[in-house]
């Protein structure tokens, strides 16, 4: 029966990135807090779905998170296991972030910056940086953001033992990635930076060369299809088709340059 299920919460307490769950006192004014902030952007997404089983991640860590990865785990009675991945690295400003072009921005996200905090539950995590931006820095014909969520598990209740929440990487805005890492992003993570180095430097100097624009596409062409390096593709793709020669040259260029962030495991 499904009171029966047990669940664990593995977070990052260690690190500045505890979750509170429902029983803890502060659950619950933390999770209306967390509605609240996402019902108050001009455009609203539906109301969070605060299930039997969430917790709220606090990030106390004094820096910005620039990603994160959490996953849900299930048992089943018979002992198999279930997993449903949660991550949302994916925008082109995170990725300028990771490679230090450019820092967080105190805005309503995608980052989540120090002092905020995020409801994440079955069907992902939910919130945005209201609760600790000031009037100053509220954003004015900016785009929405209130979190990133799927469909939610496909697990029948009666057949799960227990479930498990894990923070499986938290990357941040000065390069350190903690958790568990199971899954191994952090070195795809890394590799796939460095492939898209090495793709930008190979890039630019067949431009600089006079190589058509056929050709750099066919440079460019095998990051669109491969993930986490998607994004990157899909830009230099719209800069092949869209761009001033001069523009060209510029992105390929600042997208060649070696990283001035590093990311790094703790000591």
């Amino acid at each position: 029966m499904p009171g029966m299920t047990e669940s664990t919460y593995r977070g990052l307490a260690e690190f500045g990135l505890p979750l509170i769950t429902r029983g803890d006192p502060a659950f619950t004014s933390l999770t209306r807090e967390i509605d609240e902030n996402v019902k108050a952007l001009p455009v609203s997404s539906a109301a969070p779905l605060v299930s039997d089983r969430a917790a709220v991640l606090l990030n106390n860590t004094g820096r910005a998170i620039v990603a994160i990865e959490f996953i849900w785990r299930y048992t089943t009675l018979d002992g198999n296991t279930r997993t449903s991945r949660f991550s949302n690295f994916g925008s082109s400003v995170q990725r300028e972030v990771l490679t230090g072009r450019c820092k967080v921005g105190r805005d309503l996200g995608p980052f989540i910056l120090p002092g905020s905090k995020r409801l994440i539950t079955e069907r992902g995590i939910f919130g945005n940086n209201l609760d600790v931006l000031t009037p100053e820095e509220l954003p004015r014909g900016r785009g929405f953001y209130g979190g990133f969520g799927g469909g939610g598990p496909e697990n029948s209740e009666l057949d799960i033992s227990a479930v498990e929440l894990v923070l499986e990487l938290v990357i941040l805005e000065d390069g350190l990635c903690v958790g568990p890492d199971e899954s191994g992003l952090y070195e795809s993570l890394k590799a796939s930076l460095d492939v898209q180095r090495r793709a930008a430097e190979e890039a630019l100097t067949a431009l600089q060369a006079g190589a058509s624009i056929g050709k750099i596409f066919e440079i460019i062409r095998p990051l669109a299809r491969h993930q986490p390096l998607e994004m990157f593709g899909s830009e230099a793709v719209h800069h092949l088709i869209n761009s001033r020669p001069e523009e060209l040259l510029t992105f390929f260029n600042e997208a060649a340059q070696p990283p001035s962030l590093q990311l790094h495991r703790p000591s």
